[in-house]
């Protein structure tokens, strides 16, 4: 009788333990939490110093802005205020062909970003 005590208890505790994890996915009245990596293609470039310093200025243009402005640039329907971006992001440079044959560098700056979001329930 005490083991299936235990184990009542055990199993109301697990419970309660789901219970609290999935609620944080929905972080207040009608909104959840987003992650999402936003990237962006750069205009090519002649050289791999110059396509990174490309890169590298949007990615600290994307970085200064504030969670306003970030939650404007995003489509849905986005609590303002609470988009930021997470871990820092990065640039990427690959070296392509242009039509002509002749080579070019490109680079996509990608940004993790975290944010909430209406889901519906309002």
């Amino acid at each position: 009788m005490k083991n299936i005590a235990t184990i009542v208890i055990a199993s109301a505790v697990a419970l309660s333990a789901a219970a609290v994890s999935a609620g944080q996915i929905n972080v207040m009245g009608g909104y959840d939490e987003v992650r999402y990596t936003k990237t962006y293609q750069m205009a090519p470039a002649a050289s791999r110093e110059a396509a990174y310093q490309l890169g590298l200025d949007k990615l600290r243009m994307l970085e200064s802005k504030s969670p306003l402005q970030l939650s404007r640039m995003l489509p849905g329907n986005i609590l303002e205020n609470s988009v930021h971006i997470k871990d820092h992001g990065h640039v990427k440079v690959a070296e392509q062909l242009s039509a002509d044959g002749v080579p070019e560098y490109v680079s996509w700056v990608s940004v993790p970003l975290h944010y909430q979001e209406s889901n519906g329930d309002r």
